[in-house]
């Protein structure tokens, strides 16, 4: 019997220079997958992608989003290097980054919200634990509606039960 819930954990420790390695990241995540695997916790099927090339990361999303239903709850665990480029917009560094060629070589958040736009999901869950995370959120259309004091109304999409 296939699950109700799908997670992606996608990870990043491992960079070239400039980029420092983030020896936590990688244990992290595993453990993380591991917990959300667990029927009396999260009873996801976890799908978990480590140290990805750009092309990895971007399939694994798409993969998920594009094969999510309306009845179903999904949640999106990124975690590595957060960066911003010189406009200000956010990206995810993978082992291969280079930040003088970042839309080139990083994940960016405007992929990752365009997937989170085109999705079928109702029930979705985005985790960013980066630096500048926060910057993820320009560009997001958002309802009115807060659920959560505190939580920024940019990365509510109330409607649709993104979060």
């Amino acid at each position: 019997m296939l699950k109700a819930r799908k997670a992606l954990v996608l990870s990043s420790g491992e960079y070239v220079e400039p980029l420092a390695r983030l020896a936590s990241a990688i244990p992290d995540a595993k453990r993380l997958a591991k917990l959300l695997s667990r029927a009396n916790v999260g009873d996801f099927e976890v799908r978990t992608v480590l140290n990805p090339s750009l092309v990895e990361a971007q399939v694994a999303i798409t993969d998920l989003l594009a094969r999510a239903a309306g009845t179903e709850l999904d949640l999106i665990y990124l975690s590595g290097h957060g960066v911003k480029d010189a406009y200000n917009r956010f990206h995810i560094a993978l082992p291969e980054t280079d930040p003088a060629r970042l839309p080139a070589t990083s994940l960016s958040g405007r992929f990752i919200r365009e997937q989170i736009a085109d999705t079928a999901s109702r029930l979705l869950i985005v985790i960013l634990d980066t630096c500048f995370a926060g910057a993820f959120a320009q560009g997001l259309l958002a309802k009115s509606f807060s659920p959560a004091a505190g939580l920024p109304s940019e990365l509510i999409d109330e409607e649709r039960g993104h979060v």
